[in-house]
């Protein structure tokens, strides 16, 4: 907290500092004038807990005590720069864009601005702007863009169109229901994946099932669809929201190639002809649900749903006295069986019972939550002659009468026989190691379960490598293994620093840290998957110079391979390589890799790997 909050300090009063700015500009990005249903003129227009830029662009030069009026009224998710340099009649023109996402967290109107800065006893203000901030409608086709044009038909044209979507909007507390994150793909897109994990706050959720892909056909054109279904429970009654997702892409756009032949901060742009890729975000719809509190009753509620039959069987009905007898519970239907718990057991005092296991089977003829779920018990009977085991109840909550109802187990008589010429059997308390089996047999159902897998359906690319298998080098295991004799003894903690500080020392690391992207690489190689190598390269370079990835440009690379000795023909050999992967890393899934192009990349890889993890290079 207190790192953000100096984050955000340092942001507003300090973000630029040295040169005299002459300009200043302030501009709102990914805000769109809409008119709402009986509104006759467009307004600026963001929804609550949607993300925005907001933009302070500094001309010919660098602001000093940069302030932000407004500003705190928003929450400042995060932050980036970018300076850029330009020839314009044969002068210099530098220009900084400071770009923050920002977010409303309540609706409003808002007036940002005007940006100051005090440069030797004159101040400099930018513009101000205004806008305002409304929650999301659930239906958008109300709502009019300043052309006129309805929000919904503008969402369905985009290249994405993401959707929740819920069978009901009523539902009871404790009532499972699931959640659909639709994403329908009408265009070429590339690196697709969510911008924060789903969450769901004030339920209990998971996965529901395997995410689906396939195709659907609108106005006669495939259109690619992915979904991800979600078990939810509601956990407290009242009107609960679920927000927006929000997924992210790249697409390709034109931009025209620099006329002096320098790259420019894009990456990507030196590496397709005139063409860039350019990140876009499609955000859902929020969902509004009314969960509504369970009448009152007196009875303990076992579970909510719509549960067809509750069973009970014993392994034996015949048995001597104190001798080990399984019971078994079944309930069968639809319902919340996740948050079931094991029924207690109504018996008679002379009836010892202890819990064993329980098990799920889904059964989807029985609904969308459908199945069946056993409860086992070990029972002993400390009395002889013809002994009743009672009916058991489960009371629930229907969802579909909206009443309460009660299932009933049938009776069973057991047959109890007392040994002739032998002393009463004690009980029979289970052992240490019938406890173990047990768990182990409820953990392994539990790793069975067939709803286990995350949301990380969609891939996130360019992340740090961070392999599991990585082992530390044997005087690594040393120095930790002395490590608290060594804090102990003080002379010993500046021998460790100066052998720390020493060139060795840190080559060796560097050679260490490096040496893991040749065993990454022989694993691709392996699995032949060439269309990773991109990624793993920019890993290794990110690796090599101690910076993040997304900081890697042609640029960037050529002047710290010519600081390395390298020559103009081996770097334009290398970034062409890497042209050429990031041609493959960014085709779609669907096409089939050529095996001759595979096989060539591996080989050429293979090169540039020796080359970019030697010390000297």
């Amino acid at each position: 907290m207190k790192i953000k909050l100096i984050q955000t300090v340092l942001l507003i009063f300090g973000v630029t500092s040295g040169l005299i700015a002459t300009e200043l500009v302030l501009e709102l990005g990914d805000v769109q004038s809409l008119m709402l249903e009986n509104e006759k003129t467009a307004q600026l227009t963001v929804f609550v807990g949607t993300p925005f830029q907001l933009k302070v662009i500094v001309k010919n030069g660098e602001g000093g005590s940069l302030q932000i009026p407004g500003l705190d009224k928003l929450k400042v998710q995060g932050e980036s720069r970018m300076n850029n340099q330009r020839f314009v009649n044969g002068a210099v023109s530098v220009e900084q864009n400071i770009i923050l996402d920002v977010v409303a967290s309540e609706e409003g109107s808002f007036t940002i601005g005007p940006v100051q800065v005090e440069n030797n006893g004159t101040t400099i203000k930018s513009n101000t702007v205004q806008f305002r901030a409304i929650n999301q409608p659930n239906d958008t086709s109300k709502v009019k863009t300043a052309s006129g044009e309805s929000l919904k038909k503008q969402r369905d044209d985009q290249d994405v169109v993401c959707e929740l979507l819920s069978d009901k909007k009523t539902y009871f507390q404790g009532e499972p229901f699931v959640v659909t994150l639709k994403i329908m793909v009408h265009g070429q897109i590339y690196d697709i994946g969510l911008k924060d994990k789903m969450n769901f706050p004030g339920f209990s959720f998971k996965p529901f099932g395997q995410q689906q892909n396939h195709q659907e056909l609108r106005d006669n054109k495939p259109i690619d669809i992915i979904e991800q279904k979600f078990a939810l429970v509601s956990l407290q009654p009242g009107n609960n929201v679920i927000n927006p997702a929000t997924a992210v892409y790249q697409v390709k756009v034109k931009t025209k190639r620099n006329q002096n032949g320098m790259f420019g901060d894009d990456f990507f742009g030196g590496f397709f002809d005139q063409m860039h890729l350019q990140q876009k975000q499609s955000q859902s719809n929020s969902l509004k649900l009314d969960i509504k509190p369970l009448p009152k009753t007196d009875e303990f509620v076992d579970g909510i749903g719509s549960f067809k039959a509750f069973t009970s069987t014993v392994d034996k009905t015949l048995a001597l006295v104190n001798e080990a007898i399984t019971l078994t519970l079944e309930i069968c239907g639809s319902g919340n069986f996740d948050q079931i718990a094991t029924p207690k057991l109504v018996l008679p005092d002379f009836i010892k019972n202890y819990e064993s296991k329980n098990d799920f089977i889904l059964d989807d003829s029985l609904g969308v939550f459908g199945g069946k779920k056993k409860f086992e018990y070990v029972i002993q009977v400390s009395s002889a002659g013809e002994i009743k085991i009672p009916a058991q109840k489960f009371t629930y909550f229907d969802t579909n009468s909206k009443s309460y109802k009660t299932l009933k187990t049938d009776e069973i008589t057991l047959s109890i026989k007392q040994p002739a010429g032998e002393p009463v059997q004690q009980p029979i308390f289970p052992s240490d190691k019938q406890l173990d089996q047990q768990m182990d047999q409820q953990q392994s159902l539990e790793k069975k379960s067939p709803i286990s897998k995350d949301i990380g359906f969609i891939e996130e690319d360019f992340k740090p490598s961070n392999s599991s298998n990585i082992q530390i080098p044997f005087w690594v295991y040393l120095i930790l293994l002395l490590f608290p004799a060594l804090i102990v003894f003080g002379p010993y903690r500046k021998m460790i620093a100066a052998c720390r500080n020493t060139k060795a020392f840190k080559l060796f690391s560097k050679k260490a840290a490096l040496s893991k992207f040749q065993g990454e690489f022989e694993l691709l190689k392996s699995s032949n998957k060439p269309e990773q190598i991109y990624g793993l390269f920019l890993n290794l370079l990110a690796a090599k110079f101690d910076i993040t990835t997304q900081l890697i440009t042609v640029d960037f690379i050529e002047k710290r391979l010519l600081s390395s000795g390298w020559d103009i023909q081996k770097i334009s050999e290398f970034t062409d390589y890497l042209n050429e992967c990031a041609s493959l890393h960014f085709i779609t899934t669907k096409q089939k890799i050529d095996e001759v192009q595979s096989n060539n990349l591996f080989k050429k890889g293979q090169y540039w790997i020796m080359l970019l993890t030697n010390k000297d290079a």
